[in-house]
């Protein structure tokens, strides 16, 4: 049995002859052990993959988290500063936005459309594509109120202000971060569908 096979029997609650393996999250370690940062990589596809798919190896990963520490990366390209020069999580420096009465201003076209985002996306493809068929390979992405409140500039203080904002805005908020999200795991699985259609998984 494969360890995709087992981390799918975790999620369906059925038997499985041993607990899956996985490092939730995990990202920053895969990229810190390749040697590199993420600035270094971010633009690369295929460095970026050749760290995730080392990681799963070396730890004998049944699932991977793909993409973590990279999920920063749309906020960062909607407008918010951000610094990855080194070996820790790229870390946003700022907001997006100053009040939710900007929210209407962002677009999520602009995030998923930057070429830093597209290399990170293309990195998913060519990771599932390796591993994919041993190793159950999950894209990663914020929550959406953890989403608003990176774009919003803060941590609890700004969920808190998300949670408790109008109806119309809340809606907004949630649609932003959904979208983004559909975006990525969308065109994952048309990806894996096509790549099962030609007997890769």
């Amino acid at each position: 049995m494969t360890g995709k096979e087992i981390a799918s029997l975790a999620f369906e609650l059925k038997p499985a002859p041993r607990l899956p393996v996985t490092i939730i999250g995990g990202g920053a370690w895969a990229v810190n052990r390749a040697g590199k940062t993420f600035g270094r990589i971010k633009n690369d596809p295929g460095q970026i993959a050749d760290a995730f798919i080392r990681y799963a190896r070396q730890f004998r990963l049944d699932l991977l988290w793909m993409g973590s520490n990279f999920i920063n990366y749309p906020i960062h390209f909607l407008g918010c500063p951000l610094k990855d020069d080194s070996a820790d999580s790229p870390a946003l420096e700022g907001a997006v936005i100053k009040s939710l009465d900007e929210l209407e201003t962002l677009s999520i076209e602009k995030a998923l459309n930057h070429p830093t985002m597209e290399a990170i996306i293309q990195a998913h493809y060519l990771v599932a594509d390796a591993i994919g068929k041993d190793t159950l390979v999950i894209p990663t992405t914020w929550a959406p109120f953890t989403f608003a409140a990176r774009i919003l500039g803060g941590g609890g203080a700004a969920e808190g202000v998300v949670g408790s904002a109008p109806e119309p805005l809340g809606g907004c908020i949630l649609r932003l971060e959904f979208q983004e999200a559909r975006e990525v795991f969308d065109g994952f699985v048309e990806h894996a569908e096509v790549a099962l259609s030609q007997g890769a998984f």
